[in-house]
């Protein structure tokens, strides 16, 4: 029997050893400025409303749910893009640094889940520069 699921969001914050409980209760967490701002970018990326993005998301499958079972949990997420065997990630931030999710668990969740080897975060910044790190 099953006991609960994994999300990648749950497990980065075990990592980076922050408060837990609100997510193992479910709390609700109010959208900031930053949330918003990540679920605008993300849209207009799908929608082709950015034009270096247009050929990265024309024919992938968008917000697709990957699983796998590992004793009694379930690693779960949803991608944001997948194609071409390439799992794709879309995040925005005020300024960004390589490396940043270097030690992020996220990618190598997906990757597990999807049995797919190729991770790419889309990292926006405020100032309209576009960047990628690859796993």
């Amino acid at each position: 029997m099953l006991k609960g699921y994994l999300t990648a969001s749950l497990l980065n914050t075990f990592v980076s050893q922050y408060d837990i409980m609100p997510m193992l209760r479910r709390d609700e967490t109010e959208t900031n400025q930053a949330m918003l701002d990540g679920i605008e970018f993300e849209k207009n990326a799908i929608e082709g409303k950015i034009p270096e993005l247009i050929e990265v998301v024309n024919g992938g499958l968008y917000q697709e749910p990957l699983y796998k079972v590992m004793g009694d949990y379930v690693l779960f997420g949803f991608a944001d893009l997948i194609k071409q065997f390439m799992i794709y990630d879309f995040k925005f931030v005020k300024c960004y640094e390589w490396g940043k999710y270097r030690n992020a668990v996220q990618h190598l969740q997906y990757m597990y889940c999807a049995d797919i080897d190729n991770f790419r975060y889309i990292i926006g910044t405020k100032d309209g520069n576009i960047y990628y790190e690859d796993y």
